[in-house]
């Protein structure tokens, strides 16, 4: 099909292959939303809900971040 070596082909498989991947990956998100939009449920309900679910996570990452890097600055309650 296409002329060159094997080793030529196949990277250019590989890529085209990575490039449909990052485009799947990038676009997920919204994907999903409308998704959940055409099954009838409010607009922002599916990010609500991984907001929702990874909620406990961020604010351990974030008390991680500001005692490591933000020693000196005092904690405000996110609540």
């Amino acid at each position: 099909m296409v002329p060159g070596p094997l080793w030529i082909r196949l990277t250019g498989i590989l890529l085209g292959w990575l490039v449909a991947l990052q485009y799947a990956l990038f676009n997920m998100d919204e994907s999903v939303e409308h998704r959940v939009l055409k099954a009838g449920y409010p607009a922002g309900t599916a990010q609500a809900l991984r907001d929702e679910a990874t909620a406990d996570e961020r604010a351990a990452a974030a008390a991680r971040y500001a005692s490591r890097y933000r020693p000196g600055i005092a904690r405000r309650d996110p609540e």
